[in-house]
C-alpha cells in the first residue's frame, strides 16, 4: 500500500568555516621590501626565504604553492622543494593538467611541458595542448598536428589517432576524442573504436546497453537515445540526456526541465514530467526524490522500483560536508524531514531507513563515529545510529568537540556547564564558567574558580597555571615564539596581568614570553556563562 505522507523539511547544516582554522603554513610579505616567503607557523622555521615576487596556494591541492620571482614562475612543495623550477610564464596547476592525479603542466609561451609531482619532467616544452587522463595515460598535441600522441606514465608513446582534444572516457579502459570537426568516438587504450560504425556519437555502454547521442551545431548535444548492444532501440533518440544511475537504471532528462527513470528494459519506473529526479545519497537502493518546480512541499519520494514511498514531502540533507571530507560518503546519505504544520522533525538515510520520528528539531550529525544531537522543547539528547538513546541525563545543551566521547555540555536540572564524558558518565564536570576552543588542535581554554586553564582535545587539564584568559594564539604570538626561538608547538597563549603572557606547548608546558599588548577578550566560545 502506498503512504501518502506530507513531509516539510528542516535542514541542519553543519559549517566548517576555514576562519576558525589557523593555516600552518602561511605567506609571509616583508612590510619593507614587498617581498614574500613560506612559513611554518608552528615551529617557525622557513619553507621559503623571504626573496620572491608573489607566492599563491594552489587549488585543490593545498600543499603546493606557485612561486613568483619577476615574470617567471615554478611550483614547490610545502617544505620548500622545487618540483618545477622557476623558468616558466605559467603553471597549469588545474585538474586537467592533473594535479590531484599527481601531476602539473608547465608553460612556456604557447608550449607546454608536464611534470610528475615529484619534480620528474615526463614531458619537455614542446606541445600546444596536454591532457592528463589518468595516472599513466597522457594526450598531448604538437603545434600544427592534426592528432593527438598519447603516452604512458613513463612518457613512452602508445599511439596517435586523429583528433583536437581528448578526454576520459566511460570507464578505465576509454577515452572520448573530440575530432576536428566537433563529433566524438570513443577508443580503447590501443587507440581503437570502441563502438561499431552504425552506432556513430555513442556515450556509454555496460557491455548489454549502449547510450547514443547525436552531436549538432557545433558540438552541442541534442537527442539521445537508448539500445541494446545488438542493436534493438529500448528507448528512442529523442531526449536531451540519458544518465547510468546505480545498478539498471537512468536517468532520463527531456528538454524543458522534465525528468524520468527507467530500467534496464526502457520501462518507465518514474514517468517522466516536469521536476528534478535525483537520487538520494549514492548507495544502490536508495529513493529518488522528485523535487517540483513550482513548491518544494509538492515534492515525492519513489523507492527504486517507482513506487511511490511519500507524496508532497519535502528532505533536505542533514548536513553538508567539504569535498574533501572523509566522512562525505557516509554522511550525505542522512536527510530530515518534518510533517507539515509542526515544528518537530526526523532523521532517516536515503533507502528511506528512520533513525528518528519527527519529534525532534535542531538534528545534528558530524561524522560515523560521533552520535546524533537532538533537540527536543528545551532539551538535547544523544542518540546512536539505530536511534536509540545513549544517556538518560537530560542536557539543555551539547556541543560536539572532535572526540566523539567528549561533549561540551550544560545540564537542564541546573544549567551547570562542563565536560560531559559519553565514555565515563561518572568523570564528567559540571563546576565550569566558561569553555573556549583553542584552534586549530581543539584544545581548551577552560575558565573555573574565577581563572582559565588548559585542558587537552580530550578534555582533561594539563596546566595548573591560572590565566586571565586561554585563547588561540595570533600572528603575533606566533612571531614572539619564533624570534625567542622556543622549541616545540605552540598551541594556545595564556594572557596574564597586563602584557604578560605564557605561551603552551601541545604537552600543555608553559614558558614565560616577553610582553605584548594585552589581548582584547573577542573569542568565540561555544558555550558561555559570563566572565
Amino acid at each position: 500500500m502506498k503512504l501518502a505522507l506530507h513531509w516539510v523539511v528542516f535542514i541542519t547544516i553543519l559549517l566548517f568555516s576555514p576562519d576558525l582554522l589557523l593555516a600552518q603554513v602561511e605567506v609571509f610579505k616583508d612590510p619593507k621590501t614587498g617581498k614574500k616567503g613560506l612559513l611554518h607557523s608552528m615551529d617557525g622555521h622557513w619553507a621559503l626565504p623571504v626573496r620572491y615576487d608573489d607566492i599563491q596556494q594552489v587549488y585543490p591541492n593545498d600543499s603546493l604553492w606557485i612561486v613568483r620571482k619577476g615574470a617567471l614562475k615554478g611550483l614547490f612543495s610545502e617544505s620548500g622543494k622545487a618540483i618545477i623550477p622557476i623558468q616558466y610564464d605559467e603553471i597549469e596547476a588545474t585538474f586537467q593538467m592533473g594535479t590531484q592525479l599527481g601531476f602539473c603542466g608547465a608553460r612556456k609561451g604557447k608550449l607546454i611541458s608536464l611534470y610528475r609531482l615529484d619534480g620528474k619532467l615526463l614531458l619537455p616544452p614542446q606541445y600546444e595542448y596536454l591532457q592528463v587522463l589518468a595516472t599513466d595515460l597522457f594526450a598531448a598535441r604538437s603545434p600544427g598536428s592534426a592528432s593527438l600522441t598519447f603516452y604512458d606514465e613513463k612518457g613512452k608513446e602508445l599511439f596517435q589517432y586523429m583528433g583536437e582534444t581528448a578526454w576520459p572516457g566511460f570507464n578505465e579502459q576509454t577515452i572520448e576524442v573530440i575530432r576536428h570537426d566537433k563529433s566524438r568516438v570513443f577508443i580503447d587504450r590501443k587507440g581503437l573504436p570502441v563502438f561499431p560504425e552504425r552506432w556513430r556519437d555513442a556515450r556509454w555502454t555496460d557491455g548489454k546497453r549502449v547510450v547514443v547521442g547525436r552531436i549538432v551545431n557545433n558540438a552541442k548535444m541534442a537527442e539521445m537515445g537508448l539500445l541494446t548492444w545488438a542493436g534493438d532501440t529500448l528507448l528512442p533518440c529523442q531526449y536531451s540526456a540519458i544518465i547510468p544511475s546505480g545498478p539498471n537504471r537512468f536517468l532520463v532528462l527531456k528538454e524543458g526541465r522534465a525528468h524520468g527513470m527507467v530500467n534496464e528494459q526502457g520501462v518507465w519506473l518514474i514517468p517522466l514530467e516536469d521536476g528534478i529526479l535525483e537520487l538520494m545519497g549514492d548507495r544502490p537502493g536508495n529513493c529518488w526524490l522528485r523535487r517540483n518546480p513550482k513548491t518544494v512541499q509538492e515534492s515525492r519520494l519513489y523507492d527504486q522500483n517507482g513506487v511511490l514511498v511519500a507524496a508532497n514531502c519535502r528532505l533536505g540533507n542533514a548536513c553538508f560536508l567539504l569535498k574533501n571530507d572523509p566522512e562525505l560518503a557516509f554522511l550525505s546519505n542522512f536527510y530530515t524531514y518534518t510533517f507539515p504544520g509542526q515544528d518537530s522533525s526526523g532523521l532517516i538515510e536515503g533507502n528511506r531507513k528512520q533513525i528518528l520520528p519527527p519529534r525532534y528539531s535542531n538534528i545534528r550529525i558530524k561524522s560515523s563515529k560521533h552520535p546524533v544531537l537532538a533537540n527536543r522543547g528545551a532539551s538535547t539528547f544523544l542518540f546512536n545510529w539505530d536511534g536509540q538513546l545513549l544517556t538518560e541525563q537530560i542536557f539543555s545543551e551539547l556541543v560536539f568537540t572532535e572526540d566523539p566521547n567528549l561533549f561540551l555540555a550544560r545540564r537542564a536540572v541546573d544549567e551547570s556547564l562542563g565536560f560531559y564524558f559519553l565514555d565515563n558518565p561518572e568523570g564528567s564536570r559540571f563546576n565550569l564558567d566558561r569553555i573556549i576552543v583553542v584552534r586549530p588542535e581543539h584544545y581548551f581554554g577552560v575558565k573555573e574558580n574565577g581563572a582559565y586553564y588548559l585542558y587537552s582535545p580530550s578534555g582533561k587539564k594539563i596546566s595548573d597555571q591560572p590565566c586571565k584568559f586561554i585563547g588561540t594564539p595570533g600572528p603575533e604570538h606566533y612571531e614572539a615564539w619564533r624570534t625567542s626561538r622556543k622549541k616545540g608547538e605552540l598551541i594556545a597563549y595564556g594572557q596574564l596581568n597586563g602584557q604578560s603572557w605564557i605561551a603552551f606547548d601541545t604537552m600543555g608546558n608553559g614558558q614565560l614570553m616577553p610582553s605584548l599588548p594585552a589581548t582584547e577578550d573577542i573569542v568565540p566560545t561555544l558555550i558561555d556563562v559570563g566572565h
